[in-house]
């Protein structure tokens, strides 16, 4: 139910965006959420994996003490990094740019300080399989979110930085109530650390993969706004960006909400990654995600691909509905992603991030190269299949690596 909730928050936001902000205005939100995106890519999305990762192992190991310290060291350092390195950011801009844009800088760097931080505790509780706390704060968010930034358009002003605004204001209150149920459900008191260099460093090992690939994830997600508005206009993002949260972003929230929810199985089930017998386990259960997911991916195509106009009819203003008959395809686009995903995930459970190193920056730079050429040549449109292209070569490598024995053993079987 608090799944539901969130998935329901998500459509509704986007309902009243868009009927308070016009296509530019909602284009300019977008690109202003990319740099909030670009923390989470290259701080807290790897430190989150990573901090998460070894919450089993610690309780294994009886050392939840030095497990915690050091990941409170770690968070500590990574957020006054990501301070002075935006300050820094924000100071040159300024001058250069207009006060628009500076403040919504300003603003899209507290936010991304705010709730990445908030996603680390939920790192941690979802891997001590807390569920409630952790859905009850994600419903919360996405629903306060949406209360905050419709009060902040309606008494202060129809523009982005006002909707920023609001989302600050929803962070602050989630974090601290995250950090009241944090506080609530683990006892830390910090007495026995002398182990916590060595977690500190087997944390980090783990997480550097994503860090790596971070930025240039960053780039592939954020490239197919900023080719629209190189080449097109912020109206044309905005379009865009209406189709991406109706089509492709409700699929990433339901392949987020189920990650989260299987992620601390497989890292149970894997254990420290060493015994094959545990792994085979995590194997099978992928490959039964899979099937489902493909099957998901052809009932949704079909359904999208019929119901397009009346979709966008009830959950997006009628200013952006030249774009919904992109929608099947931007749909289908996410659910091949979502697989690529899920094998990522095994991959995690078995200690071996390294091994997606390559994968995840060769087509990462793939789909960015995709963005500006779709962009340049089709406009809308052209970014909508490269994002098609992206995810299919991005599933298929990565299934391709995950069940390697099964597809040689069919091969040789079919010839």
């Amino acid at each position: 139910m608090g799944q539901v909730c969130t998935f329901m928050a998500s459509l509704f936001s986007v309902r009243i965006l868009t009927d308070y902000l016009d296509p530019n205005q909602y284009g300019d939100l977008a690109l202003g959420l990319t740099i909030a995106m670009l923390i989470n890519q290259l701080v807290f999305g790897g430190l989150g994996n990573g901090v998460a990762r070894f919450y089993v192992i610690a309780v294994e190991k009886k050392e939840l003490e030095d497990y915690f310290y050091a990941s409170y060291k770690i968070i500590s350092r990574a957020l006054l990094i990501t301070l002075i390195v935006g300050a820094i950011f924000i100071f040159s801009i300024y001058g250069i740019y207009s006060s628009y844009w500076t403040l919504i800088s300003l603003f899209a760097l507290l936010y991304s300080l705010l709730s990445g931080t908030t996603s680390i505790f939920s790192s941690i509780q979802n891997a001590a399989r807390q569920r409630v706390a952790v859905v009850f704060c994600n419903g919360v968010d996405a629903w306060l979110k949406v209360l905050l930034a419709l009060g902040c358009i309606v008494f202060i002003s129809k523009s982005a930085t006002s909707v920023l605004f609001g989302y600050i204001g929803s962070a602050i209150l989630i974090l601290y109530l995250q950090l009241y149920l944090f506080k609530k459900s683990f006892s830390i008191q910090f007495k026995n650390k002398k182990n916590s260099g060595i977690w500190s460093k087997e944390i980090l090992l783990y997480s550097k993969p994503f860090l790596l690939w971070g930025g240039i994830t960053w780039l592939q997600l954020s490239s197919d706004r900023w080719a629209l508005e190189l080449f097109s206009s912020s109206n044309e993002v905005g379009l865009y960006v209406a189709l991406y949260q109706i089509g492709y972003a409700p699929v990433s929230l339901g392949l987020a909400l189920l990650m989260s929810f299987i992620a601390p199985i497989l890292y149970a089930m894997s254990g420290d990654g060493r015994d094959l017998a545990k792994n085979s386990l995590v194997h099978g259960l992928g490959l039964k995600i899979l099937t489902a997911l493909i099957g998901f991916s052809g009932v949704g195509f079909i359904v999208t691909y019929i119901f397009h106009q009346q979709i966008f009819g009830l959950f997006v203003n009628y200013r952006f509905h030249s774009s919904s008959y992109l929608l099947p395809w931007m749909m289908l686009s996410g659910a091949m992603f979502a697989g690529g995903q899920m094998m990522s995930l095994q991959k995690m459970a078995n200690m071996n991030p390294g091994l997606l190193i390559k994968v995840k920056i060769i087509t990462a730079l793939l789909g960015c190269i995709f963005n500006f050429i779709g962009a340049y040549f089709y406009g809308m449109f052209g970014v909508v299949m490269a994002q098609l292209g992206f995810s299919f070569i991005y599933s298929v490598w990565m299934i391709s690596i995950t069940y390697k024995n099964e597809i040689n053993f069919l091969i040789k079987k079919l010839s």
